[in-house]
């Protein structure tokens, strides 16, 4: 199993909170199924750009960013043409997001979970249609499962395991709210 940051939007939250330490807590959790928790370098680049304090503390759990072949260069805007692109889109727009699905769609093994944590609802979407076979997803994919984790996901499995309260979820989700971060709740909610 795989955990990635396909873009800054979760980990952004958890540096609103303070909190980067659920995100580790969270990707660890499981020691009988060990992970393998990475990111790329776009996603790097953007925490840099964006929340350059918390950049240690997410290359202390994702490792050094993948920079990808020139293969996954070409699938990455392959990707974001057909999965991402809007009319009138900045053209680095989801880059971090087809950049992930590129780089782990030829480093994941077929048919395994790849776990992708993540606040942007389109992506979320995404992830669910690769688990359908007949899916634009699912080709691009090539059979890689890309199954999304939100924040709210994250924080829920922290409670249940003793690592947070659920006054402190709730505190957390008015906390994200306040400061006008999206908490867009369960991932399911978008299957």
């Amino acid at each position: 199993m795989r955990f990635l940051i396909p873009d800054t939007s979760l980990a952004w939250n958890f540096h609103v909170l303070r909190r980067i330490d659920l995100i580790e807590h969270f990707v660890s959790q499981d020691s009988l199924h060990p992970c393998n928790p990475e990111w790329c370098h776009e996603v790097a680049s953007e925490v840099d750009h964006h929340i350059s304090d918390a950049y240690a503390n997410l290359e202390g759990i994702f490792g050094t960013p993948i920079v990808p072949t020139r293969k996954q260069q070409t699938d990455t805007a392959t990707v974001r043409m057909h999965l991402f692109r809007e009319v009138a889109d900045d053209p680095r727009q989801h880059s971090g997001e087809a950049e992930t699905i590129a780089i782990w769609s030829d480093r994941a093994t077929v048919g395994d979970d790849v776990i992708c944590l993540t606040e942007d609802t389109s992506f979320i979407t995404t992830c669910w249609r690769t688990l359908d076979p007949t899916s634009t997803a699912s080709r691009h994919t090539g059979g890689r499962r890309f199954v999304p984790v939100t924040t709210d996901d994250v924080l829920t499995s922290c409670v249940s395991n003793g690592k947070i309260t659920e006054d402190d979820k709730l505190a957390f989700r008015e906390q994200l709210a306040s400061s006008s971060r999206p908490y867009v709740g369960p991932g399911s909610k978008f299957r």
